[in-house]
């Protein structure tokens, strides 16, 4: 991650001092932990209907193909996998020693990269258990209307 600082002539550019380095990297951390927290909290909404759903279905004895259940828990399953990876990108499992400021930078960055990482597996994760949910609703109301 170059960052250059160019000074008010726009001639010459030199290298960003490491304190910037480091509170930028610091904030951007910050934006991904706030996103991981909304995917926590979309995915655990999604995962409690979800849940919820299937136990109506299960207790009502409603009468829904068994590839929907399957879905339904594939989909489950998925809000399950965003949750925890989503738990993992928030929490600071590398543990380092400051021995220099391009030392700390660089344990920032793999840090951050590590965090990002997971931030977007739980995201394509939450995607797709969504995809499947809105295919089960399809499936379900079609269902539906041919009965009627």
């Amino acid at each position: 991650m170059a960052i250059k600082i160019i000074d008010e002539k726009l001639q010459k550019t030199s290298l960003a001092d490491v304190r910037l380095i480091i509170e930028t990297l610091e904030r951007n951390r910050d934006r991904i932990r706030t996103l991981v927290n909304m995917i926590i909290s979309t995915a655990g909404f999604l995962f409690s209907a979800n849940l919820a759903f299937i136990l109506l279905v299960i207790d009502k004895l409603v009468t829904v193909s068994q590839f929907a259940i399957i879905l339904f828990f594939l989909a489950l399953l998925l809000l399950l996998t965003t949750l925890v990876t989503s738990i993992l990108a928030s929490f600071l499992k590398q543990k380092y020693t400051i021995t220099s400021d391009l030392k700390f930078v660089d344990d920032l960055l793999s840090i951050y990269y590590r965090e990002l990482r997971l931030m977007r597996l739980s995201f394509v994760f939450l995607i797709c258990g969504l995809s499947i949910l809105f295919l089960v609703i399809v499936i379900i109301v079609n269902s539906r209307i041919n009965i009627l």
